[in-house]
């Protein structure tokens, strides 16, 4: 499983909490928000929303 996300961003931070606690095996992907990333071709066609995080 797959957590895309950011570290500056407040919304994926009590995920990554969870996930820390929980000692769960998760890989984290790093979407730069501040260059836009999320708004990527690449990253609609995973979440047309283009909001993070995405699971």
């Amino acid at each position: 499983m797959k957590l895309y996300m950011h570290p500056a961003s407040t919304t994926c931070r009590g995920v990554m909490q969870f996930i820390a606690e929980d000692k769960l095996d998760i890989e984290m992907v790093n979407v730069d928000i501040f260059t836009g990333e999320h708004s990527g071709e690449a990253y609609t066609k995973l979440n047309p929303n283009s909001l993070i995080p995405l699971l």
